[in-house]
Parts: C-alpha cells; sequence; structure tokens
C-alpha cells in the first residue's frame, strides 16, 4: 500500500517493526522496489535475503529485462533454481523488447 502511495520509506518502517519477517514479506518489498523503479533497492535487498523462492527471483528478472540488461537476465534466469510460467514468460518477452526474436522463439521452443 505504502509503494502505491510512493512512500517506499514507509513501506522499509513497516516491514522492519513487523513481527512477520518471512520470504512472502520480503517478495512484497522486491515488487514494491520494481513498481517504483527502484532497481537499487530491489538488488540490495535480493542480495541479502537468505531464503529466496520462485516468487523473489522474478521481480529481479523482470527488472534487467525492463532496462534492456539481458544478458544479465539471462544470467539471471541460468542461475534461478526454479523457473515458473513468470519466468518464461518474462525472459521471452524481454527478448522480443529488445529485439531479438530468434532468441525468444528459441526459448519459447524448449
Amino acid at each position: 500500500m505504502y509503494f502505491k502511495c510512493g512512500d517506499k520509506e514507509m513501506a522499509i518502517s513497516v516491514l522492519k517493526a513487523s513481527s512477520v519477517n518471512d520470504v512472502a514479506s520480503w517478495n512484497v518489498m522486491l515488487n514494491g522496489f520494481l513498481g517504483v523503479g527502484d532497481i537499487q533497492s530491489l538488488l540490495h535487498l535480493f542480495r541479502s535475503m537468505s531464503v529466496r523462492d520462485v516468487i523473489s527471483w522474478n521481480p529481479v528478472l523482470t527488472a534487467y529485462t525492463k532496462f534492456g540488461r539481458m544478458e544479465d537476465a539471462q544470467r539471471m534466469f541460468d542461475s534461478m533454481p526454479t523457473r515458473n510460467l513468470v519466468s518464461w514468460n518474462g525472459l521471452i518477452a524481454g527478448y522480443v523488447k529488445a529485439g531479438d526474436a530468434d532468441k525468444a522463439l528459441e526459448l519459447f521452443s524448449v
């Protein structure tokens, strides 16, 4: 909610004050940082997480594709322990957006 209002500092404060610090809470923060375009905070938080699930990896992948950093996106995708439909679609869409239809089709065919 705070991210949608543009108050990321309050969102961070609420999470720090919360008695619930699980991967789901951190994933909300990752997506919040992605939503406001704060990629540095997104990457910092992701790197500091000791426990991640597939939902944790997808915002980072999306951030890389959003800014045309396809080599980073591909490295992230390759290092993901688990991928889901969002992961695959995100990488394929990133290659399409970057103008690399051949790579997108190659991934689609896997």
